[in-house]
């Protein structure tokens, strides 16, 4: 009931203080754990830098790339599952947002999706308005603000999970 108050409070925002969003993750992340039975392991980290309150995210802006690790990467996994995201701010202009999972990667969880005629039904827009609200906020700031989606490899050049770097200019709404 607190992640779906959460969710209910910060729709309508656009901007929440990180500290926040962080929390949303965390709900989101346990409710999915306990669900598929503890079967991957997860953490949500930031640099010691970052003071939660004083900055300011999109809202949900991270959630459905977590919802992406771990329904189409971890789940279809065998074997150890892990997920990671990590907030870090080494700009003085940006903070970066990175999401990583050892799953199976995107292109054998595209071949799953393919197969599956329930998902022939359903068009994901979450990427493409993450992507619209980071370009309005690109104009709005004059700063960089993308995301970038990488597939991992091992040695052996197997699909060895995704990476997903978010990179979120500095914005305090009240300022505006």
């Amino acid at each position: 009931s607190n992640f779906l108050r959460s969710l209910l409070n910060f729709a309508e925002k656009n901007f929440i203080p990180l500290d926040e969003e962080l929390k949303i993750l965390k709900m989101y992340t346990e409710l999915e754990s306990l669900r598929f039975d503890d079967s991957f392991t997860w953490k949500i980290t930031t640099d010691e830098n970052l003071a939660g309150e004083e900055v300011f995210v999109p809202s949900l802006m991270v959630q459905p790339f977590a919802e992406n690790a771990i329904w189409h990467g971890l789940l279809h996994k065998e074997g150890k599952k892990e997920l990671s995201i990590h907030f870090s701010g080494e700009s003085d202009d940006y903070l970066t947002c990175t999401i990583r999972d050892n799953g199976i990667g995107r292109e054998k969880a595209k071949q799953i999706k393919e197969a599956n005629i329930n998902s022939k039904m359903r068009i994901s827009k979450g990427i493409q308005i993450i992507n619209e609200r980071l370009e309005l906020l690109q104009q709005k700031t004059g700063k960089p603000a993308k995301v970038e989606i990488e597939d991992l490899y091992d040695e052996n050049k197997n699909p060895a999970g995704t990476k997903v770097q978010i990179i979120i200019p500095y914005y305090n709404p009240e300022e505006s």
